[in-house]
């Protein structure tokens, strides 16, 4: 597999580190990439981010350089101290005192000279994400007090719970749902449920042999009820309550208490109509498994156009859509972790289809993606749905939602992983990847130039029309590119003039240059922006240059330890109120809050919590994507019909 395949969403294996790291540089710290100073010693936290990175989706520990304000403050380390670092480190990993589980080997753990810094060295640390069997990675003796996970903010430490459910998914062989419960019985079990289900397999087997079992046996043979051979004891399993039980059975404290069912139509763009139909537990049904998928499936496969196709002479009203809008489904039902807090939820919407269950994700989000990687959290519940025709066991699950979507021209599937609670969201939009009116917009833009786009380019500029903006984050869904890669794909749009950059490091965002037409700019760190047709000048601090190799020259890198290289705000950035300075630069397009934060001077937690919630329910601002608040392209624009408020 070449380097581009393998860092296709989500790098960073099978590499050099060196690339990884020079790389990584430039675009600061992230879910991936973790900086922290060696002045004093080899760090304690190093083991609180190795836990998290293990336990999450992996990254790269480096040693020898802080970040700070979006600039980098290099140790100025010796390779004699960083080799004497990383025998420290091999020492102690396998000191299950300090580390539960030792992940690396040599090739993981490399000194590395900072290129035109002599005598300056890093220590870099190449972090897998632990196979579920090895999981939680927790630091010290106390997984309940060690182990940790990653997020946007950094390293957190997980609570008792979410421990006890990582356990509980290393067992491959006692899945979650094979638990059986005490004291339940058959009378829990849903008879019209387990009959349908009976129907529904003789009609795909007719000839098969458990269908003239008795309920017993039958459920035996699918997983429901099973008996412990060393305890003797037997009884109904988690599997076969939350497939065919009854409500208030599947919702006893000893079951799943916090299990719920929920399909939300959503067919209409007015914000005041939360929904225009909805399936949920209302007393009208038994709310199993088994009846959410018969009563929705009909609503969501409604919500795809049906071709008339001819395959081998036969009329085919299924189509690769639909194939992978039912295996989103199903992975939906059979891979939530019905342990965690947390509801299911379906959602179909006019252009998109959203699936949330309880849980974390397995798999790393790369192996989603490339699919062929099958690890699931309850096998008998997939076996149920496998015997009806409605599941895959070999790992081609995911590939099918992916391939099957993109044969539609539509939007690459979106997966986004959530955690406290932790959740799994996976969104399909019906959005083409390049809309008819997309296209003439470009045209009308550029001229003849547009005819000349092509491959990824064109994708970044079709995505820049129909979300008012693009990032680097963003497009990494979007386009089978490593961020280093897309970053220079970025650097040189800007160069020919077709997207323009606003904001710095992480919070750069990039519009088309129809955006800033008497734009208002705020503050020192933003240059004039060039009008349509003019050259871009891009040497200024608004250019992200992600992907190049270290920046030497003291615009982001500071080597002399200096406090005095922290970045100031200018005056009339400070006279400014708050939300006023905010509706001045978003006056005329939508800009994400990073980009606010640089703006106005203010750190993105606070206006996230304190100011930007507020401004969106006083109608001062407009989302970019309303229905979904916690989008990760979620932008902010002034209502123009909003004049004056108070936060």
């Amino acid at each position: 597999m070449d380097k581009g395949e393998q860092l296709r969403l989500f790098p960073v294996w099978d590499n050099p580190i060196e690339d990884l790291v020079f790389g990584f540089f430039a675009e600061g710290e992230s879910t991936q990439l973790e900086y922290k100073s060696a002045k004093g010693g080899f760090p304690d936290s190093f083991w609180e981010t190795y836990s998290a990175f293990a336990n999450t989706e992996g990254g790269i520990i480096i040693l020898g350089v802080r970040e700070k304000d979006y600039r980098l403050y290099v140790d100025g380390l010796s390779e004699q101290q960083m080799q004497q670092y990383r025998r420290n480190f091999f020492d102690t990993s396998h000191n299950r005192n300090k580390i539960s589980h030792n992940l690396l080997n040599d090739d993981d753990v490399k000194v590395l000279p900072i290129p035109e810094q002599e005598g300056a060295y890093l220590l870099a640390f190449q972090v897998p994400r632990a196979r579920p069997e090895q999981m939680p990675v927790y630091k010290g003796a106390d997984m309940f007090t060690g182990t940790f996970k990653r997020n946007d903010a950094g390293d957190y430490r997980c609570d008792r719970d979410a421990v006890r459910r990582m356990v509980g998914d290393s067992n491959p062989s006692s899945p979650s749902d094979s638990k059986i419960l005490r004291n339940f019985t058959l009378a829990d079990l849903d008879t019209q449920s387990l009959q349908q289900y009976r129907q529904l397999m003789a009609t795909r087997k007719p000839d098969h042999p458990w269908l003239v079992l008795d309920a017993k046996l039958f459920l035996q043979k699918l997983g429901a009820w099973r008996k412990d051979r060393s305890s003797g004891i037997e009884g109904v399993t988690l599997a076969g309550l939350v497939m065919f039980g009854k409500t208030e059975a599947i919702n006893d404290p000893d079951a799943a208490p916090a299990f719920f069912l929920d399909y939300q139509e959503i067919l209409t763009q007015e914000a005041a109509l939360r929904w225009t139909d909805r399936i949920y537990p209302d007393g009208t049904w038994e709310a199993n498994l088994f009846q959410f998928y018969q009563r929705v499936w009909p609503r969501l496969s409604a919500g795809l156009p049906r071709p008339f196709q001819l395959v081998n002479g036969t009329r085919q009203d299924e189509t690769p859509a639909h194939v992978a809008l039912r295996e989103s489904f199903v992975n939906a039902l059979i891979h939530a972790d019905y342990t965690a807090v947390g509801n299911l939820t379906v959602t179909r919407r006019l252009t998109a289809f959203e699936f949330k269950n309880p849980g974390t994700l397995l798999i790393s989000q790369r192996q989603y993606y490339e699919g062929g990687t099958s690890v699931c959290r309850n096998k008998a519940l997939q076996k149920m749905f496998m015997l009806i025709g409605r599941a895959e066991q070999a790992g081609s699950g995911s590939g099918k939602i992916v391939a099957g979507w993109q044969s539609a021209q539509w939007q690459r599937p979106y997966l986004e992983l959530k955690d406290q609670p932790d959740q799994v969201i996976l969104v399909l939009n019906m959005e083409s990847v390049l809309p008819e009116d997309v296209l003439k917009r470009l045209g009308k833009l550029f001229g003849n130039k547009a005819a000349e786009f092509f491959g990824h380019e064109l994708q970044v500029l079709s995505l820049a029309v129909q979300e008012s903006q693009v990032t680097n984050q963003r497009l990494q869904y979007f386009l089978d590119l490593h961020r280093v890669d897309i970053s220079l794909l970025l650097k040189q749009l800007c160069q020919d003039g077709f997207l323009v950059p606003s904001g710095k490091g992480r919070g750069t965002v990039y519009v088309l240059p129809e955006v800033y037409p008497n734009k208002i700019l705020i503050g020192e760190n933003f240059n004039k922006a060039p009008a349509s047709g003019e050259n871009l000048d891009t040497s200024g601090e608004n250019l992200d240059t992600s992907g190049e190799n270290l920046d030497t020259s003291g615009e982001n890198l500071d080597t002399s330890g200096g406090s005095n290289m922290s970045t100031t705000r200018s005056n009339s950035q400070k006279r400014f109120k708050t939300p006023q300075a905010i509706l001045n630069f978003v006056s005329n397009k939508y800009e994400t809050a990073e980009a606010i934060g640089e703006a106005v001077g203010r750190s993105v937690t606070y206006l996230k919590n304190e100011i930007l919630p507020k401004m969106v329910t006083d109608g001062s601002l407009l989302l970019l994507h309303p229905h979904k608040k916690n989008h990760p392209a979620q932008a902010y624009k002034a209502n123009a019909n909003q004049n004056n408020m108070d936060v």
